[in-house]
């Protein structure tokens, strides 16, 4: 079973994880990959962007986990801190895409 490094960054690069909305955004990334069943092995979050270590049994799996992740946890952040979305001045928590 192959082994992914995946990194997502906030919308425009953003400084937006930083003190508790970086915890948060660990937390909650962490706890959806635990709910999902999604083998998440290590998540770090620098101030405008993610890293993950994912296991999957395939890349073809990683877009619909990557959706899954990147939208449950925006939903989650702008609720725990609706802040965000004037700072971000966006709807979109998360850049579209990733790079493995």
């Amino acid at each position: 079973m192959p082994y992914f490094h995946i990194w997502f960054a906030t919308k425009r690069r953003k400084w937006l994880l930083q003190g508790d909305v970086r915890d948060a955004a660990v937390e909650i990334i962490t706890a959806v990959a635990g709910e999902r069943g999604f083998r998440l092995l290590e998540c770090e979050a620098i101030v405008d962007h993610v890293h993950l270590l994912l296991k999957a049994d395939s890349g073809d799996d990683l877009p619909w986990v990557l959706n899954m992740l990147k939208g449950v946890s925006a939903r989650k952040l702008f609720q725990h801190f609706p802040e965000l979305k004037h700072d971000a001045q966006t709807a979109s928590f998360w850049q579209r895409g990733y790079n493995s």
